[in-house]
Parts: C-alpha cells; structure tokens; sequence
C-alpha cells in the first residue's frame, strides 16, 4: 500500500488531500481545506500568515497515515515556462540550451535554477529541423525553502509539480482528455490566474491571465461602493445570476438595483477574461504552431473562480466552446459517510491541484 499526500499552499486558500494507492482503487483517506483569515491578508501581516501555513501543515502531518509521503502542486508564481522552437539537437545539447534559453529569456543565472523541458514534437511532427519545446524553471532557493518548510516535520517530499502539470496529469488519469483532443485549462484563482493548452498529452501553451478573483470584487467594490468583505460576499452570492425578490407586501417580485450592478461589475471583468484567453489561443495557433492547433475542443475550469455561478455558462457562449467544470474525486473512492458528496462538489475546483499532486501514484493494477 502506497500513500501520498498532495499539498498546495495558495495564496489564500491552504489545501491539501490524503489518497492511498491500495489493490485496484485510489482511496481518499484525509482532506483538509483552510482559508487564511482575510485581516492577515488585508494587513499582508506575512509572520502570521507564515504561522497560520505552519499550524495547517502541523495539522495535515499530525493526521497522516504512518507512510505517506507528499507530492507538492508548485504555486503558478514560482515556476517560469515558456514555449520555444530550438535547432534539433541530442538530449544533452538540448538540456544545455534550454538552460541558457531559460536563463536568458527570464534573466535568471542559469546555475541559480532548476531548469527542465519537455520535447513536445512527436515523431514525424518536425517542422524542418526545429523542435517544439517547453521550457520549465524555478528558483532553487524558492524550492529549498518551500521543502524545507514542510520537511521540518518530518515528512518526505518525493515531487514538485507546476499546478498545471499536476491539472493535465489528473485529467489524463480520468480519461478526460483524449490524445488528438486541444483542451484549455483555466484555473481562475483568487490573486493569480492562468490559461494552458493541452494537446497530445502535453502542455503546448501557458500564460498568466490579467483577470483573477481579487480583481473581481475590487471591481464589485469600486463601482458598487461597497467595502471589500460585502463585495467577496456579493460574488459568492450573486455571481452572474440576479434572482427576483418579493417586494415588501409580496405583491410582485423585484431585482435588487445592487444585484445588477454587482452582475455588471463582474461582466466586464469577464468580458476582459474572455478576450485574453481569445487572444492567447490564437497566437498558439497562427503564431507558434502554424494553424496545426485551429481550435479547442473543450475548456476545463478549476480554481476557487469556477464556483462563480453563470461563469461556465458565459465563457462557452462567448468563446463558442464548451466548459466543463473539473471533478477531481472522478475516480477516487472514498467513505460517504466521511465525505459529504455536496461539499466535495463545491470544493472541487479549489482543491484539483492537491488532487493532481497524487496523480503519481499508480493503482495495484
């Protein structure tokens, strides 16, 4: 029996779930969800958010299985990718000059990073005598102290993943993505969010996106005038969906005028949302593969951002292309009486990352 537990310490949300690789099946034993106090966050006080970081992972390794070990899903902030076409090379010549390439293009001191690629051409795709090629890098000191912060323990860490290749992982183990399937992954989370692409397996294309949760309900905010709290509560309760209120003697129903200016406030942030991902799949498409990736065949939405109600709705009427919203229990076995199905169902989207950090493991068969 192999355990893992797979761990992402977001900005705002702590997350983190326990599976266990036993005979056939992949079980959850253990889930913990905790949202950093938002006076820590406004005061951006980062010894207490430190201590709180540090009393959730006491929790998570004082509740563990005696043999787990932990898989991390690397924060999008710590880890630099970028796709490149490079002159065929060997193996080592290529890990060479995606060493400099990196190095150069994030003005990063080579040997102060921990540099990797992945060859995205498959055989006979070559363009010429160029291959396709992305690019990954973090800081070694970012990472070391990122270890050591969960090793102090006395816990193993066996894997780093960027989150979006812990995403792409899960969802292949679903047989969510099929192999000539382009799927986008939006991961629209509270202070940073971002857009992939995947085809044949592997990450084609990454960017960091302009719009993320904090930005709406600074939006909500601003042209509402409400205060910061009201706005977060508005977007949870309203989202994009005004729903009818009885008037005061119950005679006819009513929309609340704050209700429809929340609505617009997040519209336009959207609409903003909608436009950078447009614009970011078309030049994967002309720009960088040659009209060979000419449209998706689907959207997978995680991130605390994909509880925002209507949002799945919107993005496939303005991009024309349907969203699924990301279920990483899919395949995993777990007690019902344990695990509430609804709850899982609306912490889903935040806590995939944690989920695609155990894609490691394999199952008895």
């Amino acid at each position: 029996m192999n355990s893992l537990i797979g761990i992402d310490l977001g900005s705002y949300n702590l997350k983190a779930v326990e599976i266990v690789s036993d005979k056939k099946e992949l079980r959850m034993e253990n889930l913990f969800l905790k949202e950093i106090p938002y006076g820590l966050l406004a005061d951006d006080n980062q010894e207490k958010i430190t201590d709180f970081r540090r009393g959730f992972l006491k929790e998570i390794i004082s509740r563990r299985l005696a043999d787990s070990k932990v898989s991390i899903a690397l924060p999008y902030e710590m880890v630099m990718m970028e796709r490149f076409s490079v002159a065929s090379a060997s193996n080592d010549e290529l890990s060479s000059i995606m060493k400099w390439e990196m190095a150069d293009k994030f003005k990063i001191p080579a040997e102060k990073a921990n540099i990797d690629y992945i060859l995205l051409d498959k055989a006979g795709d070559l363009q010429g005598n160029r291959l396709n090629v992305l690019g990954l890098a973090v800081l070694k000191d970012e990472t070391i102290k990122l270890i050591n912060e969960i090793q102090n323990f006395g816990v193993e860490v066996v894997s780093l993943q960027p989150s979006n290749v812990a995403i792409t992982n899960l969802l292949i183990d679903q047989g969510a993505i099929k192999e000539d399937e382009v799927v986008g992954i939006l991961d629209l989370g509270a202070s940073q969010s971002s857009f992939s692409v995947i085809f044949q397996g592997n990450i084609h294309f990454y960017r960091n996106l302009t719009v993320n949760g904090n930005m709406i309900t600074k939006a909500i905010s601003d042209y509402c005038d409400f205060a910061p709290t009201d706005a977060e509560h508005a977007k949870r309760r309203i989202g994009l969906v005004t729903e009818p209120k009885y008037s005061e003697d119950k005679s006819f129903y009513v929309t609340l005028g704050s209700d429809k200016q929340s609505v617009y406030a997040i519209t336009t942030q959207l609409e903003r949302l909608v436009s950078d991902i447009e614009r970011s799949f078309k030049y994967l498409s002309f720009k960088l593969t040659f009209s060979k990736i000419q449209k998706m065949n689907k959207i997978v939405l995680l991130g605390a951002g994909a509880n925002l109600r209507g949002i799945a709705d919107f993005i496939t009427t303005r991009l024309y292309v349907p969203v699924e919203i990301i279920d990483p229990f899919k395949k995993l076995v777990y007690v019902i009486q344990r695990f509430d199905a609804d709850y899982l169902k609306q912490i889903g989207p935040t806590i995939a990352n944690s989920v695609g950090a155990c894609s490691i493991l394999e199952t008895g068969e």
